[in-house]
């Protein structure tokens, strides 16, 4: 008999281009089961792990003793060489297998398999505490749970798909949140089903000033459950004019803008909890651990060195990005030259923002030098060796909500596809307000970056010697 423990707060991303080959490999046509293994990173805070998909391993047909619909036996040779990797890296094993009878639960057979074969994935390896079964069913939707080093199963809360549309599969799907008149419009527009997602989702949203605070403003307004709020700076007061909720008194006594829009969230008594952060990124590894850990990001940074960290964070954490980059670029003279922003959906293994164009690596030496040294970096720029990294540039309130709200409907599209087109379409969306034209764009893969698709804590964090 299975032993099922105390529930753990255990969540399991998986990327769209893994979900795509599972749902491909254990699901051929002919009503059979199927099995892969995968090794899987892990973000590891205090309250909760989250398991991310590095790499998959369908298991051959050829190598099933017994492969029925009801049943399935194979040989578990093959599985060596992935439990060195697993052990030599720190990564936790994953079984997923195929119901093609569409039984959404765990059997009394799986049970039995589950603890014969982690009993031996345990004897492999010997550093890693916890390991994951999962089951597909005909529909796509995934059933997971935790198995301990005490061969103990743990639920899984719920299993993501990161992809061109966001999947979420809860395993004790909770309808009975408290709704309020507030909240029915919302309802109205894109159901009770993407209300109740809104409600339980945490959104991180990094800068929080032109672009950062329409954005905030929007998804307190929707309902989103968690908010975390990033950003160094204090108001000044030439910023008064595109940052929702500042006020003079805030600028005259220089408080931190996420404390100003905290509060202001607060006030509004729909009950979204925040998180603030008045920290650069690369200053704190916590912070960067917390942004990982939520749902979705929004990108509303201006330097190429914080697009490319949030970048590598939703690679290594499957963290889907929406990086927002607004341009006005004014004559001086109280002309306008040109009006232009882009909105990308970044996804684990898609093109990056690197692979887009959006800098080069000259541009994030640059960014990098200056932020860490600017002293140094003023002297290698004026001597030539630095590209001169992006100053400060025109911005004004109607603009920057004009692209926030862009971004912000995109990613609603993404948990509740309501668009004609298919989401993929959409990876680039380009508006430009000064000779009114749209156009939007999709991806390729990135090949550099999906070798480190899901590697979750590893260390220096993200492969990065300055956060070692």
């Amino acid at each position: 008999m299975a032993r099922k423990g105390i529930s753990m707060s255990c969540k399991l991303r998986i990327s769209g281009i893994h979900y795509r080959e599972l749902k491909q490999y254990l699901y051929p046509g002919d009503g059979k089961e199927a099995i892969a293994i995968g090794l899987c990173g892990r973000l590891t805070l205090k309250d909760e792990t989250i398991f991310t998909v590095h790499k998959i391993f369908p298991i051959p047909y050829s190598d099933c003793i017994v492969r029925e619909e009801l049943f399935l036996d194979w040989k578990t040779d093959r599985i060596q060489p992935i439990l060195v990797e697993a052990e030599k890296n720190g990564y936790s094993v994953l079984k997923i297998h195929s119901h093609p009878s569409g039984y959404s639960n765990f059997s009394n057979t799986d049970d039995d398999s589950d603890l014969k074969l982690f009993e031996s994935v345990f004897g492999w390896t010997l550093n890693t505490k916890n390991h994951l079964s999962a089951i597909m069913v005909p529909d796509g939707r995934i059933l997971g749970r935790i198995i301990d080093d005490k061969l103990t199963f743990h639920a899984i809360s719920s299993v993501s798909i990161i992809s061109d549309d966001i999947k979420r599969f809860e395993q004790n799907n909770d309808e009975g949140l408290q709704k309020r008149e507030v909240d029915i419009r919302n309802i109205q527009a894109f159901g009770e089903g993407t209300y109740q997602i809104l409600k339980k989702m945490s959104v991180a949203v990094i800068g929080c000033s032109g672009t950062g605070s329409p954005v905030i403003e929007q998804l307190a307004r929707l309902g989103i459950g968690k908010l975390v709020l990033v950003d160094p700076d204090v108001v000044e007061e030439k910023n008064l004019n595109r940052i929702i909720n500042a006020t003079q008194e805030d600028a005259v006594k220089r408080r931190h803008k996420v404390e100003v829009l905290k509060n202001a969230i607060m006030s509004f008594g729909f009950g979204t909890e925040v998180t603030t952060y008045s920290d650069n990124l690369y200053n704190n590894m916590e912070a960067i651990k917390t942004v990982a850990s939520c749902d979705f990001i929004f990108g509303c940074v201006d330097t190429v060195d914080g697009r490319h960290l949030l970048n590598l964070i939703s690679n290594y954490y499957l963290t889907p990005l929406l990086d927002i980059g607004v341009r006005l670029d004014a004559d001086g003279k109280g002309g306008i030259e040109s009006i232009h922003g882009t909105v990308n959906y970044v996804t684990p293994g898609r093109a990056s923002l690197l692979k887009r164009g959006l800098y080069t690596p000259e541009d994030l030496l640059s960014a990098g030098e200056l932020r860490k040294n600017p002293e140094h970096y003023a002297n290698l720029e004026k001597e030539k060796y630095l590209k001169k990294a992006k100053t400060d540039s025109p911005a004004v309130i109607s603009v920057n909500m004009f692209y926030a709200s862009l971004a912000v409907n995109d990613f609603l599209a993404r948990i509740h596809p309501f668009r004609i087109e298919p989401n993929n379409k959409y990876s680039i969306q380009r508006f430009v307000l000064s000779d009114p034209m749209y156009l939007a764009e999709e991806v390729e893969e990135d090949k550099l970056f999906i070798k480190t698709i899901g590697k979750g804590d590893i260390s220096p964090l993200l492969g990065l010697p300055e956060l070692s």
